[in-house]
């Protein structure tokens, strides 16, 4: 048997492993199953329920969002774009050339703008 060393946050070996349920978390688990009830199915069966309040439905919806949709995480880039700008006054110059010009600022306005990824599908009780 280890024994304790000052110092030391914990003995090597002790405690349970890393990635095992706790009894009581297996418990949870089996009891789901042998019930044969899914958590999120009641909280979104209690989202659906109009009799009761507001506040703790809506605490229902907040609790299983993360079921259904991932958080979002910021993400950085580096582009790198090599445009060759052309000036204003020669496109004022050239007809033809503010003409596309014109065209494409209307095509591109005209673009809805994506800023976010489309939700992922989310189970229908």
């Amino acid at each position: 048997m280890p024994i304790f060393v000052a110092g030391q946050s914990k003995i090597p070996g002790s405690g349970r492993p890393a990635g095992r349920l706790s009894k009581r978390a297996r418990f949870a688990v089996e009891l789901m199953n042998d019930t044969n009830v899914n958590p999120l199915h009641v909280l979104l069966k209690t989202w659906k329920n109009k009799h009761l309040p507001l506040e703790i439905r809506l605490d229902c919806i907040k609790a299983a969002l993360p079921f259904c949709f991932p958080k979002l995480s910021a993400i950085t880039s580096q582009v790198r774009s090599e445009v060759n700008m052309i000036s204003i006054d020669r496109i004022r110059d050239n007809p033809k050339l503010a003409e596309m010009a014109e065209t494409l600022a209307l095509e591109l306005v005209a673009q809805p703008l994506m800023l976010e990824a489309p939700p992922t599908e989310c189970i229908d009780v």
